[in-house]
């Protein structure tokens, strides 16, 4: 079914002002009336906006990281909606071991590498990301493609596992077993940097670039605030604001731009300022009967046991149990069995993790459980599967992983999500998107990320991600007279010219637009911080491990 994303200007009449509208590209269609279904979307967007009239592209801020506290990030920037790029190294931030202890000779040889991935693989490592086949992988076999330089694999955000309680996981492999403050490069789940912000989703993106090539992921709009750790490689991002919707042709019809810049579409209806659909009451509530159930039963072992006091303790907790349950009366959904709403707290769905869970059972089993396939059926093309020299590791994939790609790569027949444009996949952009071509010459912006530097985006920025390799880059420097030294120097990443380009992606529930550092969701800071919490005891406990 066609929907109309776009309309000129004589289609729709006479524009309205608001008051306090921007003047920006976005603006080119002005706020809509809510009672007029035919008007286009609601943008209250009330963000920073490149300046009109400057000629684009803009350029992105740039600030120390070692220098940025929680409180003056978060003010600057996050409450602002404003990018950044945090230069300066990652030796004194929280990732300053990733890049020292994620080796390709470290995670190739990890005990846990035989955890399933989702990988996309295309025919070659020339294009776009997202529009090649996905199919699951042992994470030992990914890497190994990845430390020989195989360009035609590219590890992507994987499906979060849910639990019995519909409560989305924060992570899957392999950030599952690398990220932590209890796994060797002690890389946390909640940087001190993000202030009060809660995590939505945490995860690792890994590649090779041609060294003649560039890829590209693709321009969209991520659902959640963004921060990006590129640990190697090379990356460089052209960004438009959230209000800029209507030129950037979206696969999606927008329906509401909030003052955040979070945007929801008809396909995936409307979402709170933070991204809530309203699972997260019901997540809170539910998780309050289940610990209060909890403490009714350890109760009841002590008055079994004769133990003083635990009669009078037990009725505490039977009272407490009781207004657990009086909390869910009435909330539409709070049964814990529920299971209408698929995508939980993770509602809006993020580059490509459009993929359901029981892709990953190809490899693993429907049980989750490894196969118990006899490692001894590798092979290796020719080495005697040692190591060599360096931190590389060159053994052989499994004899049968041609045969198991053919099997379970899928041709991702789905279209791409809401949030998509339709500018990145071919086309004449002058004739076919003219609003588009508008939007680049005045509100793009436009920068480069090296590795060691982090990257800040809020949501609802369109962006689209180029990955080169060392002779691309090399050559654009060239043509450029690119003399800074900062490019050209080596840092704990490694070569950052090298082929290869991996990133740490923390996404983050947005807060609400105006709210302050102490409580960036306003009067629901508790139950995000209370859904976090259940999460932590989940990870902590039935997943075997340390809490993060």
């Amino acid at each position: 079914v066609e929907r109309t994303v776009c309309r000129t200007a004589d289609a729709m009449g006479p524009r309205r002002r608001d008051p306090g509208a921007s003047c920006s590209d976005g603006d080119r269609v002005s706020r809509r009336r809510l009672d007029d279904p035919e008007a286009g979307p609601n943008i209250e967007y009330a963000g920073w906006q490149p300046p009109p009239n400057r000629g684009a592209p803009n350029v992105v801020d740039r600030a120390p990281a070692a220098t940025m506290s929680p409180k003056t990030f978060y003010d600057t920037y996050v409450a602002k909606r404003r990018p950044v790029v945090l230069t300066g190294g990652l030796q004194d931030t929280p990732w300053g071991l990733c890049c020292e202890m994620w080796t390709d000779k470290f995670l190739v040889g990890h005990p846990e590498g035989d955890a399933s991935v989702r990988v996309e693989t295309r025919k070659d490592g020339f294009g776009s990301y997202g529009v090649g086949k996905y199919h699951p992988m042992r994470f030992t076999d990914f890497v190994k493609r990845f430390a020989n330089g195989d360009d035609s694999v590219y590890l992507t955000a994987s499906p979060g596992s849910v639990d019995a309680h519909g409560r989305p996981s924060v992570v899957s492999a392999p950030a599952s077993f690398l990220v932590g403050t209890h796994r060797p490069a002690k890389a946390p789940f909640r940087p001190k940097i993000a202030g009060n912000l809660v995590p939505a989703n945490v995860n690792l993106w890994m590649g090779a670039a041609g060294t003649e090539k560039v890829s590209k992921s693709g321009l969209h709009h991520d659902h959640h605030d963004n921060l990006y750790v590129l640990l190697r490689g090379e990356k460089k991002i052209e960004l438009f604001p959230p209000s800029a919707v209507l030129s950037m042709y979206t696969t999606g019809t927008p329906c509401k731009v909030h003052k955040n810049g979070v945007i929801n579409y008809k396909e995936t209806g409307e979402t709170a300022e933070d991204g809530d659909d309203g699972a997260l009451r019901r997540r809170v509530l539910s998780a309050n009967v289940r610990d209060a159930e909890t403490e009714v039963e350890a109760c009841e072992v002590l008055v079994a046991n004769g133990e003083p006091e635990a009669e009078a303790r037990l009725r505490r907790a039977e009272e407490a149990l009781d207004q657990a349950m009086d909390g869910t009366i009435g909330d539409v959904g709070g049964d814990d069995d529920d299971d209408d709403d698929e995508n939980g707290a993770f509602a809006g769905r993020d580059d490509f993790d459009d993929v359901c869970d029981s892709d990953l059972e190809c490899v693993t089993g429907t049980d989750g459980e490894d196969d118990g396939e006899d490692e001894d059926n590798l092979v290796t093309n020719g080495t005697d599967g040692t190591e060599m020299e360096g931190d590389v590791v060159v053994s052989g994939v499994r004899e049968d992983e041609t045969r198991e790609e053919k099997e379970t790569e899928t041709e991702n027949p789905e279209p791409d999500p809401p949030s998509f444009s339709k500018t990145s996949r071919g086309g004449d952009v002058s004739k076919s998107f003219p609003l588009f071509r508008h939007a680049r010459e005045t509100s793009m912006m436009e920068t480069t990320v090296r590795a060691g530097e982090v990257i800040f985006l809020p949501a609802g920025w369109f962006h689209e991600v180029s990955s080169s390799g060392s002779g691309a880059a090399k050559k654009k420097e060239k043509q450029n007279g690119d003399d800074d030294a900062d490019a050209k120097k080596k840092n704990q990443g490694g070569d950052q010219r090298n082929t290869q380009h991996a990133a740490l992606n923390y996404w983050f529930h947005p807060p609400v637009f105006g709210a302050d550092f102490a409580t960036p969701y306003g009067e629901k800071q508790q139950m995000w911080e209370q859904d976090w919490s259940s999460w932590e005891r989940l990870f902590g406990t039935e997943a075997g491990r340390e809490k993060p």
